[in-house]
């Protein structure tokens, strides 16, 4: 008889238990619907995060250049100063 009710009771149970996996497959498929458009965006945030870096090391590059390039014409300028000054020494001689 005991054997019986614990048939019975697990028979219910197993029964109570598919019909819970029922209402919770929706709601699972809803969650990896979720998470899968937010993986998404997550990978469109990696690329235009990658493409921002890439301007950033062009534009970092470019002032560097500039930098230099800043720093050479000031050297030009000073040599070409001191050889007008020497040019204008010689004169006043």
């Amino acid at each position: 008889m005991m054997i019986k009710k614990i048939a019975i009771i697990g028979c219910a149970l197993a029964l109570t238990a598919c019909s819970s996996m029922d209402q919770a497959d929706p709601e699972i498929t809803n969650l990896n619907q979720r998470v899968s458009n937010l993986s998404t965006k997550v990978d469109a945030l990696s690329t235009k995060l990658s493409e921002m870096e890439a301007g950033q090391k062009a534009t970092r590059d470019a002032a560097e250049a500039a930098q230099a390039a800043a720093e050479q014409a000031a050297s030009d300028a000073k040599d070409a100063n001191e050889r007008v000054n020497n040019m204008v020494s010689t004169y006043k001689k």
